[in-house]
């Protein structure tokens, strides 16, 4: 069984997180390996630390695909465009010490909560 097919959510998890699992589904094997890394990441992150995790769990041979840092960078963006990632709205500093974006996985629990994104997203 590939470590992307299927997409999961516990059945503890609230509905959101079910209808997002079953959303998953339909995602590019490139898309789904980037919503597994942000959910080993907490749910959260920014592109700088999703490119690192990414590199790394790819190098510890997780079987994921290969993609670039502009490629992961993509996959992301197709992901916000599907609502499935949304800008948190926080702001991190990088090493060169520029702001970057925290990203964040929809409906991912958080302390036991889901956040819901659906009033971000819907906004121009």
């Amino acid at each position: 069984m590939d470590l992307f097919e299927y997409a999961r959510a516990r059945r503890t998890d609230p509905d959101t997180s079910h209808a997002a699992a079953a959303s998953v589904t339909k995602l590019t094997d490139k898309q789904q390996a980037v919503v597994e890394v942000m959910r080993k990441m907490g749910g959260e992150c920014t592109d700088h630390a999703l490119g690192n995790r990414y590199a790394a769990s790819h190098s510890y041979n997780e079987g994921l695909p290969e993609q670039s840092t502009s490629g992961l960078r993509t996959r992301r963006s197709e992901l916000v465009s599907r609502g499935l990632v949304a800008d948190s709205g926080r702001r991190k500093k990088l090493p060169s010490g520029r702001l970057a974006i925290v990203w964040l996985l929809c409906d991912y629990p958080r302390g036991g909560q889901s956040i819901d994104t659906t009033q971000r997203l819907k906004q121009p």
